[in-house]
C-alpha cells in the first residue's frame, strides 16, 4: 500500500482575514497541507518560500503587486503558482512574467475553482474534501464537467468522443470518474444531479 504525501500549499495575501480564510478552506482537503499563511512583506515572502511549498496561492490585487509575483517566480522556481487576480491583472502577468504553468482564478471564484486551479498547475485530479463527500460537493475536473453536460442531454459515448475529439476509451474513463465522484451507478442519475444543482 502506497502512502500519498500531502501537497504543501502556502497562501500569500496582504488582507489577513482573506489569507486566513483561504488557508482554512484549503486545510480541509485531505491531500493538502497548508503551511502559512503569510503577508507579502519581505519577511512574509521569505518565511513562506522557506517552507518549500509545492504550490503557492497568491492574491494579486493591484499592478503594484506585480513585483511580488515576479519575486515569487524567481525565488520559488519549482513551486506552482495560483494567482487570484482580475482579468486585467492576469493579462499584465502573462505579458510580463514566465507564468505559462501558473493558474489564474478571479477574486469572485469559488472554493471549487481554487482547488481545481491547484490541480491544474499540477496536472492532477482536484483534491477531495475530507469533511463532505456528498454528491453535491463532489469536485469534477473541467473535462469531466464537459462530459457530464453531454450526459445530461443524452449523448452516447461515441457522440461525446466525436464532440470532444477524443477516443471512445477516454470518454469511458471520464464517464466512470463522473459516476464514481457523484456516487451514482447510472448516467441518468449523474445528469439528474447536475439538473438539481442548477435548479
Amino acid at each position: 500500500m502506497t502512502t500519498t504525501v500531502p501537497l504543501r500549499v502556502t497562501v500569500f495575501s496582504d488582507a489577513r482575514i482573506y489569507r486566513e480564510a483561504l488557508a482554512s478552506i484549503l486545510s480541509r482537503r485531505c491531500s493538502l497541507t497548508v503551511v502559512g499563511p503569510f503577508d507579502t512583506s519581505a519577511s512574509g515572502l521569505q518565511r513562506g518560500i522557506g517552507l518549500r511549498p509545492d504550490v503557492i496561492v497568491v492574491e494579486i490585487t493591484t499592478l503594484r503587486c506585480l513585483r511580488i509575483a515576479g519575486l515569487l517566480t524567481r525565488l520559488a522556481p519549482s513551486a506552482k503558482i495560483v494567482f487570484i487576480a482580475t482579468k486585467s491583472i492576469e493579462r499584465e502577468l502573462r505579458a510580463r512574467l514566465p507564468v505559462r504553468s501558473a493558474a489564474f482564478i478571479p477574486p469572485e471564484g469559488s472554493e471549487d475553482d481554487l482547488v481545481e486551479a491547484i490541480a491544474q498547475t499540477l496536472h492532477t485530479r482536484p483534491a477531495a474534501s475530507c469533511s463532505d463527500a456528498s454528491a453535491t460537493n463532489t469536485i469534477l475536473t473541467h473535462r469531466e464537467r464537459e462530459v457530464l453536460g453531454f450526459l445530461r442531454v443524452g449523448m452516447s459515448n461515441k457522440e461525446i468522443a466525436r464532440a470532444l475529439r477524443i477516443s471512445n476509451a477516454t470518454v469511458k474513463n471520464h464517464v466512470h470518474n463522473v459516476l464514481s465522484k457523484c456516487n451514482v451507478h447510472r448516467r441518468g442519475k449523474a445528469a439528474a444531479l447536475l439538473r438539481d444543482r442548477e435548479s
